[in-house]
């Protein structure tokens, strides 16, 4: 097996500390450092996509001028998305939302940047009509557990496996996910039906690798069922997985990272380093979710200590 590409990783921090987006929060720069090694980019062409598409009005949707540094990898890598195609975004939430899939920041561009990986249009017809589909038989069996931040999931397995849609209520209902924490296991669930194993034995799995995180005390991965799932898909051994995760922490503790984003990074390299191309384009989307959900909920932490009263 290859070795964590800690070294990329760390240059492409590096060269962006040094970038025409240095005063970019070095967090970002943590979340987008990652995402150009998993998107297959360079640090230099995303920097120089993101400045030659930033006069556009609105091109990044609701991301931020320093946040659109996560979603260029993607953009500037789909075949099917143009800058044309950047200054009509405003069209393509009014197709989505024909659909049923109204605007709901930053799910919907999530679940476009999914659709774009797989190669498709982001205006594709049946694939809208499948994500619709899948989401309203969840929530109608599934209500509780059923929001917008699962649409980017729905939108990558209808762009990479389309079948797994079809009665996915009823695989969900099924799933004895009781030992898995509340927050996101239906995300875990969903992942979960791209093994060629039993859901039982896939949610096993799971949990064996969470409780071998737990051990080391690495609540924040063991946390993120969303990628434990997608580990789980590629790594059986819960043991390997922890040191390889392990490992890659200590060494992003060294260099300055933050507790939470530096173990979902860690457990990305882990899981990058099991993937074929195909699957790496897969795991690319699911870390882009957990890496702006790390940034905004340290954003979140971050206003309530300044604000007082919050």
């Amino acid at each position: 097996m290859s070795s964590l590409p800690l070294l990329d990783y760390l240059e492409n921090r590096r060269l962006f500390a040094r970038s025409a987006f240095a005063r970019a929060p070095r967090r970002l720069r943590d979340a987008a450092s990652l995402i150009v090694l998993a998107a297959g980019s360079q640090v230099a062409d995303v920097v120089e996509y993101s400045n030659q598409h930033a006069d556009i009005a609105s091109s990044y949707g609701i991301f931020s001028t320093w946040e659109r540094l996560i979603i260029a990898p993607f953009l500037m890598n789909a075949p099917t998305f143009s800058a044309n195609a950047l200054k009509d975004l405003a069209g393509l939430r009014e197709h989505w939302a024909s659909f049923g899939l109204r605007v709901t920041e930053p799910w919907q561009e999530l679940s476009l940047i999914a659709i774009l990986s797989a190669g498709y249009r982001a205006d594709d017809s049946y694939l809208l009509s499948r994500i619709s589909a899948a989401l309203r038989d969840l929530k109608t069996s599934h209500f509780w557990e059923t929001s917008a931040e699962i649409m980017p999931i729905l939108a990558l397995l209808a762009a990479y496996k389309s079948d797994t849609l079809i009665d996915l209520d009823l695989v969900v209902s099924g799933a004895d996910i009781s030992d898995l924490p509340r927050r996101k296991r239906l995300e875990a669930v969903l992942i979960g039906t791209l093994s060629p194993e039993s859901m039982a034995d896939h949610c096993r799995r799971i949990s064996a690798h969470r409780e071998a995180l737990l051990h080391e005390k690495l609540q924040y991965a063991a946390e993120n069922l969303p990628l434990l799932s997608f580990a789980a898909l590629r790594e059986p051994d819960p043991l390997d997985l922890k040191e390889d995760v392990t490992r890659a922490y200590d060494a992003l503790r060294l260099n300055g990272g933050a507790p939470a984003m530096s173990q979902t990074i860690a457990v990305s390299m882990a899981i990058l380093l099991r993937c074929d191309p195909l699957q790496t384009k897969m795991a690319a989307v699911i870390m882009t979710k957990s890496l702006i959900e790390d940034w905004r909920q340290q954003q979140a932490a971050t206003t309530a200590l300044l604000v007082p009263g919050r």
